[in-house]
């Protein structure tokens, strides 16, 4: 979740007795992850080992927390049709697993257009009442 001053990390919850929920763990710094820097530059980030890299002091922002180590990351922008952040979509493969390539990434960049394009034409379709 993205506001114009601060940026907020959301983690998922498992329900026992219903769907997941996202619950507020606290805001993120700009300039020391990768949902700070992808929020800051507005474009697609693929990092293929976290840990190698001195850009992202505190990588994902939730590592020591959940007990998973994150290797490779691949981290997309979610903007609106007139270009305003209202959220991050951060994919993980832990240690262990192949990283992330730049064929993930042409993949989900592709995806991710086709659906902010079909959004904003969802959001401008007037509805009609029968």
């Amino acid at each position: 979740m993205v506001s114009h001053q601060s940026l907020c990390l959301f983690k998922p919850t498992v329900a026992e007795d219903g769907p997941p929920t996202l619950i507020p763990a606290g805001p993120i710094t700009f300039g020391t992850t990768i949902a700070a820097h992808v929020a800051t530059t507005r474009k697609t980030l693929l990092v293929e080992d976290i840990t190698g890299d001195q850009r992202f002091p505190e990588g994902t922002g939730q590592d020591s927390d959940s007990g998973i180590h994150v290797h490779s990351v691949l981290c997309l922008p979610i903007l609106t049709a007139i270009g305003d952040l209202i959220a991050i979509l951060e994919l993980h493969r832990h240690w262990g697993n192949e990283p992330f390539n730049t064929s993930n990434q042409e993949v989900q960049a592709h995806t991710h257009r086709h659906t902010n394009t079909n959004t904003h034409r969802h959001a401008h379709t007037p509805s009609l009442s029968v």
